[in-house]
């Protein structure tokens, strides 16, 4: 007869390795997945807020066309309902009668810059 007493003790131990091993990588890879979703969240936010600024830029060009046209810049501005987020607008004149709008979104050391062009041309 065979004296197998031990190696079941062996088989036991093996399999939870083995099923330890397989939780771990499963839990990392949720870790991974939650985190990529939270940034990806926080990015489409971002890009909300951007298309909102970049709307408000387009009302100004059509009710206040003489003022739309400055180059003021702003800073550090914030949106109700986007806290965690700034902003900054930055006008540039081309030749006279274009103006790139360029808006930067910033977020937990992450930023979105959007770029916007007008033409004075047929307004």
């Amino acid at each position: 007869m065979n004296n197998n007493k031990g190696q079941s003790l062996v088989e036991i131990l093996f399999s939870i390795t083995v099923v330890i091993l397989v939780l771990t990588g499963v839990v990392s890879l949720m870790v991974k997945v939650l985190n990529v979703r939270g940034e990806a969240s926080l990015r489409q936010k971002a890009g909300n807020l951007s298309t909102i600024i970049i709307e408000n830029q387009i009302k100004e060009k059509e009710n206040n066309p003489e003022g739309f046209w400055n180059t003021n810049s702003l800073n550090n501005q914030t949106w109700d309902g986007f806290s965690g987020f700034t902003y900054d607008i930055t006008k540039e004149l081309k030749n006279g009668q274009d103006l790139n709008v360029t808006v930067t979104v910033k977020w937990e050391n992450q930023t979105l810059i959007v770029q916007r062009y007008f033409s004075k041309k047929g307004s």
